[in-house]
């Protein structure tokens, strides 16, 4: 929360020191105040067969398995497009940080719930992960799902599993 304001601060006096408001940054010489990193505990195998009980479509079955089997950031699932699949060979080509491309391999179980997934989607929408066009009102335009998401899925399939470590 400190960190967070120091950045606010910083940010704001940069710009009115760039704008020539002031002669210098007051808030340049203030440290950030060192933080301790969370370690993020994996699902135990339980933990992960409560999560795909709990799966109720096969898009987040899909979701839940991509990540567990390939280990990718969520941003780097979000970029496969349906050509960057390869199911015959279980691989998947993912752009990672700083645009590098690596090759991530699928479990059985994976490759199984994304064929079940696509199987069922009528668009044609480059995105291996579109939005389900639900809602309220009537359905809306398949879009690429986003960060934000994701992480609304993973919340709501732990809160139902009763999982308080789903990330």
């Amino acid at each position: 929360y400190v960190n967070t304001i120091r950045r606010y601060l910083s940010s704001f006096f940069s710009w009115i020191h760039a704008e020539g408001f002031i002669d210098h940054n007051p808030v340049v010489r203030i440290k950030a105040v060192k933080e301790e990193s969370k370690i993020k505990m994996p699902l135990t195998e339980d933990e992960l067969e409560m999560i795909r009980a709990h799966c109720h479509t096969n898009r987040d079955r899909a979701i839940v398995e991509f990540l567990y089997s390939t280990g990718c950031r969520v941003s780097e699932m979000l970029g496969v497009r349906r050509e960057d699949l390869d199911l015959n060979q279980c691989q998947v080509d993912v752009v990672g940080k700083g645009r590098k491309h690596r090759m991530v391999y699928l479990s059985s179980r994976c490759k199984m719930t994304i064929c079940a997934y696509l199987d069922e989607r009528t668009d044609d929408h480059p995105s291996l992960f579109v939005t389900d066009g639900g809602g309220f009102g009537p359905p809306k335009e398949m879009q690429t799902l986003t960060t934000s998401g994701v992480r609304s899925i993973l919340g709501r399939l732990g809160r139902a599993a009763e999982i308080s470590n789903v990330h």
